[in-house]
């Protein structure tokens, strides 16, 4: 006789879901030492994550049963950078006097896109690649963010014999 158990096989074959995700994050690093009191120094961190992820839902799937089949696609991409720069001059005289100026730079950048689709409604089963072809498409959304900050400081110091110390900032 009829259950309300679900057949696990036929769920299964009326389901399907798929996520691809790239990701990636690097490190670039450089010091030079072009004068003996003068150091440069920069750092450069990229990093990115695309992610496209799609679904389908039968019409004999459990909690959709004698509904119409449904599918979505989802699109989200992200890039972002922080890149750092700083600068070191630092200066002994009569070893009575000590003089060091650290200057410093960062710039960091953030970009994402997410794109949505929702449909139902399919004669035959195109799991998430033929969305066109549903009878019935909800609106599309789609978002956009982007972050940009940009920042700069400035220290001086002056040591004298060691004992007395005056700084400055900015």
């Amino acid at each position: 006789g009829f259950t309300s158990s679900v057949n696990p096989i036929l769920d299964l074959s009326e389901n399907s879901y798929n996520i691809r995700r790239y990701t990636g994050m690097a490190n670039f690093y450089l010091q030079v030492k072009p004068l003996k009191d003068l150091s440069l120094k920069t750092t450069f961190s990229p990093s990115f994550d695309f992610t496209r992820e799609g679904s389908y839902v039968g019409s004999k799937a459990d909690g959709n049963y004698k509904n119409n089949a449904k599918a979505k696609y989802d699109s989200y991409h992200r890039i972002s950078y922080t890149w750092d720069n700083q600068i070191n001059y630092s200066k002994t005289i009569n070893n009575d006097h000590q003089f060091d100026v650290l200057g410093l730079m960062s710039a960091y950048s953030y970009n994402s896109e997410l794109a949505k689709i929702d449909t139902e409604g399919y004669s035959y089963r195109y799991d998430y690649f033929n969305l066109g072809s549903a009878s019935k498409i909800n609106p599309p959304s789609s978002a956009y963010n982007r972050a940009n900050l940009l920042s700069f400081a400035v220290r001086a110091n002056y040591s004298y014999m060691g004992r007395y110390l005056l700084t400055a900032s900015y």
